[in-house]
């Protein structure tokens, strides 16, 4: 998996179905232009391009489809392959700010439950972690409570460079 670097909002301040459709289209079609989820929904918008009408816009957004493609497939799309610990929704604190967010109930319970190893920084040899411990993925969590993910086979193998999925503050 690349290192992900999407941690932040993509729609902020609306739940307005034409606003969330807008954004949530715009971010399926950055990370996704190829999936058949979104392909379906790009018809549908290149169909309403063609008439160029506002009134058909408005009847869109005013539709089920609209509303279920937001609430349903959007959503299941932009939070589909993500990297452990990080999901696509609102945001903790704010019910109207969508985007991708660490989630540290999980972060927590897996490392609870012996998946993801909790370090205050790597070992010189990171190696020497694979002889120890048999878990996915190695966490360093600074003092400020800044977290970067590694995956464990990567730091053995490829080094931590490449090994990293992502940091967040």
């Amino acid at each position: 998996m690349a290192r992900f670097t999407d941690f932040g909002s993509i729609s902020h301040g609306t739940l307005k179905t034409d606003d969330l459709f807008e954004a949530f289209y715009d971010e399926a079609e950055r990370r996704f232009p190829k999936d058949e989820t979104f392909l379906r929904l790009k018809k549908v918008v290149d169909g309403l391009n063609e008439v160029d009408d506002e009134t058909v816009w408005e009847s869109f957004y005013a539709s089920d489809y609209a509303s279920e493609a937001v609430n349903d497939d959007l959503m299941e799309l932009l939070g589909s392959d993500l990297p452990p610990f990080v999901y696509f929704g609102t945001h903790p604190g704010d019910g109207s700010d969508f985007g991708y967010w660490f989630d540290s109930e999980a972060f927590e319970r897996s490392v609870s439950d012996g998946e993801t190893l909790k370090l205050a920084e790597l070992p010189e040899h990171p190696k020497v972690l694979a002889n120890h411990w048999t878990g996915e993925y190695v966490a360093v969590v600074s003092d400020h409570g800044n977290v970067t993910l590694y995956s464990l086979h990567g730091l053995c193998y490829l080094g931590s460079n490449r090994a990293e999925l992502y940091a967040v503050v």
